[in-house]
């Protein structure tokens, strides 16, 4: 996790049990509707889906991965990301 103060934001890397693309991202958007977040957009690209996502004075952009493995590459360059901004009161 990186967190910087102006403007407010967080990223989180992160990685989850083996589990298909699809079912990776039916997940992501399952928990974040479910937390209050509305999906402003989806979309399917070749390194895997981008997610938009709203929430009162808060917006996340998630990026969730088609590749399997990371291997030997450094986790947080082949792990999930969500780029949350707003106002945290860094």
């Amino acid at each position: 996790m990186e967190l910087a103060p102006d403007p407010s934001c967080v990223h989180v890397y992160f990685l989850g049990p083996e589990a298909s693309l699809s079912d990776r991202v039916a997940a992501v958007e399952r928990r974040a509707l479910g937390a209050g977040w509305r999906l402003i957009d989806k979309e399917s690209l070749l390194g895997g889906t981008h997610l938009l996502l709203e929430m009162t004075a808060m917006k996340a952009s998630v990026m969730i991965r088609s590749g399997e493995t990371c291997g030997s590459i450094e986790p947080r360059d082949c792990a999930d990301a969500a780029f949350v901004e707003g106002d945290f009161g860094l």
